[in-house]
């Protein structure tokens, strides 16, 4: 198995509003895969990872809205 070192240094160099745009992005894919994978399989769903799902996309939300 290959790993990929991923560090900040991937973003440093941009502007505060595309490091936070990076991360709204990042946060608004991880909400979207975690809801498919849920969706997926009903037995997996619960109330508390379907509140972190939400509690990703707000955060995406806000991170766009302020970059």
């Amino acid at each position: 198995m290959n790993y990929r070192m991923v560090h900040f240094s991937e973003i440093e160099s941009l502007r505060a509003s595309l490091q936070f745009l990076a991360f709204s992005e990042a946060y608004l894919y991880s909400a979207a895969h975690l809801c498919a994978a849920l969706a997926a399989s009903p037995t997996e769903s619960s109330y508390p990872r379907g509140a972190v799902v939400l509690s990703l996309s707000f955060h995406g939300i806000e991170l766009f809205l302020k970059a």
